[in-house]
């Protein structure tokens, strides 16, 4: 089984199936020079994957954990204020680190939180599904919801190591796997075409193939994050799908619907497709692959009511002067950033969206 290791500018990133004598190092590092360690987690997965931890590492069992109850509604100022209120009541300082074991909502809130307390205690990730693993525990990018809007509160700051273990995949059921996979198609889209290529016969059960496309998608989105940390330019690319996505998810979340990041993403990127179709050159064939290839893999459905989604669109943190700011594709691997389109213009690609589902 094959075991990687990728070294950004400012931090590791260990990639494998048990990589138990990396994380053994790091804790007992931590625990020679006195580190004040907590483990952040969720509801689940502290029932499936902290055994797992504390079972690699034995001398974890003393440390303090914090649960807090999974999915999107916890991804909250309230529940920031919780762990806060927990760290103190622990009287945790300085020289601490919290491990955040868990999906993209655990690495995104217990990375701000960590960042904030104190002015900032060290913090790792250790992501636990198939989304976190290639995307929200990299990168640095951190936040909370807010009114049901999507990460409209969080800052930029990376974790000192990143702990990627593909043993945590066997916990998660197969709309959950899937849920990650956009991710990966995501990469390929904008970015690279034959990562796109290798993933129309992927491979669920090779675990040297997931590993080696989990590595792939990791060193595309880090080589365009250490060009552009903030998000000013090149890295708009990775919102693809997303403008269109987050507003899907507000949309569920304020009527409590059951849709995943993932799923919502997907059907985002269809409509970014459709839009780089009828606006931005993208041809007519790979524009039927692309609706082809994420229909046959992931929960997609109609968009009835366009005005209610505009209205969630307009309040994306990446628009700019009240225009919706979008990023498209010309062709399979190619990516442009910072287009913006009207009301109209949005309602075209939707209905052209609507109607190749068909």
């Amino acid at each position: 089984m094959k075991n990687y290791k990728l070294k950004t500018k400012k931090y590791m990133i260990n990639v494998g199936n048990g990589n138990i004598l990396e994380f053994n190092n790091f804790i007992e590092k931590c625990i020679f020079n006195k580190t004040n360690i907590i483990i952040l987690c969720d509801n689940i997965t502290h029932e499936k994957c902290l055994p797992y931890i504390l079972n690699l590492n034995p001398l974890l069992k003393k440390y303090p954990v914090i649960t807090i109850q999974s999915g999107e509604n916890s991804k909250t100022l309230q529940s920031c204020e919780y762990i806060f209120s927990k760290l103190l009541e622990m009287n945790i300082d300085k020289n601490s680190i919290l491990i955040n074991l868990g999906g993209g909502m655990i690495c995104d809130i217990g990375g701000l939180v960590a960042s904030l307390y104190r002015r900032g205690i060290n913090f790792i990730n250790i992501p636990t599904s198939f989304l976190s693993m290639v995307d929200s525990s990299l990168g640095g990018k951190l936040g909370v919801n807010l009114n049901n809007f999507k990460n409209q509160i969080g800052l930029f700051n990376l974790p000192k190591i990143v702990f990627i273990d593909i043993h945590f995949l066997k916990t998660l059921g197969k709309r959950q796997f899937k849920n990650g996979m956009i991710e990966i198609f995501k990469h390929g889209l904008i970015f690279d075409v034959i990562l796109w290529r290798k993933l129309l016969d992927f491979k669920f059960k090779n675990e040297n193939f997931i590993l080696d496309i989990i590595k792939k998608s990791i060193s595309i989105k880090n080589s365009i994050i250490e060009k552009d940390f903030r998000d000013e330019n090149i890295r708009k690319i990775l919102n693809f799908g997303h403008t269109v996505g987050h507003a899907l998810e507000s949309i569920a979340l304020v009527k409590k619907k059951d849709l995943l990041h993932g799923e919502a993403i997907a059907i985002g990127i269809l409509v970014e497709v459709s839009l780089s179709h009828l606006y931005n050159n993208l041809s007519k064939k790979e524009t039927l692959i692309i609706f082809k290839t994420i229909k046959s893999l992931f929960k997609i459905f109609k968009i009835k009511n366009i005005k209610e989604l505009y209205f969630w669109m307009k309040k994306d943190k990446k628009n700019f002067d009240k225009r919706i700011n979008f990023t498209l594709i010309s062709c399979i691997g190619n990516a442009q950033i910072d287009n913006f389109f009207n009301f109209d213009q949005i309602k075209n690609g939707i209905e052209y969206y609507n109607k190749n589902l068909n």
